[in-house]
Parts: structure tokens; sequence; C-alpha cells
């Protein structure tokens, strides 16, 4: 067990990496508010991070990314922070959708969403979670994410593609999504 000086001294250490990892995305998610994120401590590195849509915030689990840099493993790091990046952006065309319809990106994905929402299934830790990969808001967050990082480092990093997505549709919506990068930036 680590202790709080422990903790605080890997918090220390990972801020300005995850600064930069959110900094450096910044052109792929459509978001204007600033990203605003915390370290929370949770001894199993399987909880990595996830959105807490009250406080429109990233919570990121510490012990997954010493994890993950200790396992050389820094673009699963980014690859969850871009996915729970992309659950504040569907969260933020929900409230679009909620206000004016006309003024979200796809209104019938975003319908899809807040279906999902009302009757979400949480993932659970050593699980397969086929109710929780079948919903839309999730595979979105994943193609998205590694959408991202293909973009940024080639399609030589297959292992982050969950195995529920392994599959031609899903790699289909991540090159929609790159081809959509490429067009915008």
């Amino acid at each position: 067990m680590i202790d709080d000086q422990g903790i605080n001294a890997l918090m220390d250490h990972y801020t300005p990496v995850i600064d930069y990892i959110i900094v450096s995305n910044k052109r792929f998610y459509g978001i204007t508010d600033p990203i605003k994120w915390k370290f929370t401590f949770n001894e199993s590195p399987a909880l990595a991070a996830h959105y807490e849509k009250n406080e429109k915030g990233i919570v990121i689990n510490i012990a997954f990314v010493d994890f993950a840099f200790f396992q050389r493993e820094p673009y699963q790091v980014e690859f969850f922070i871009l996915h729970e990046i992309r659950h504040w952006y569907q969260y933020s065309e929900m409230e679009k959708y909620k206000t004016d319809p006309t003024t979200c990106e796809k209104p019938v994905l975003v319908e899809q969403w807040l279906k999902e929402t009302a009757n979400y299934v949480p993932p659970s830790v050593g699980e397969k979670n086929a109710d929780y990969f079948a919903q839309d808001l999730e595979e979105d967050a994943n193609a998205f994410a590694y959408a991202v990082v293909s973009y940024k480092y080639g399609k030589g990093l297959p292992h982050l593609v969950p195995p529920a997505y392994e599959n031609e549709a899903f790699f289909e919506r991540v090159d929609v999504l790159i081809e959509q990068f490429k067009n915008a930036i």
C-alpha cells in the first residue's frame, strides 16, 4: 500500500504529463471550455479514469497512470484521457440537444446517447461487460480515442482497442473520424 506522501509525489510527477496530453489534443475534441481534471487514487490500475458530469471534469486514477508508464504503455494513458474527454463532448452535445436540437452536430446520435444515459450500464472489473460495450456512448468514446492515437501515431496500437470492438464496423467508424481530422486540421 502506498502512503499519502507517495501518492502526492506521483501526482506531482505526472501532472505535467497529463496537462501535456490534454493540451496537445485540444484540436481534436471540439470542447471550448477548459478541460478540468484531477487525480484520485484507487489501488486497482484497472480503474483508469471517468468523466464526472456534475463537475464537468475528468477524474484520473494515479495508480493507473503510474502502472501504464511502468509497463511502458503511455499510449494507454492518452487513450483513456481521450475516451473521457469524448464523454465530456457527448454530454455537452446532449445539453445542447435539450435546449435546441438543431445546435448539436448529430441529433439522431445524441437521441441515442440520451436513451443510453437514462439506462446506463457501468463497466465491471473482471467481467466481459457485453452490455457496457454495446452502448453507443462507449463505442463512440473508444472509436474517438483510437482515431486520435491512430491519426497521431499510426495504426500500430491495436492493443488499445477493447476486444468487444475488434470488428469491421468499429474500424470503419475510426476511419471516418480520421478523415474528419484530416479535413479539419
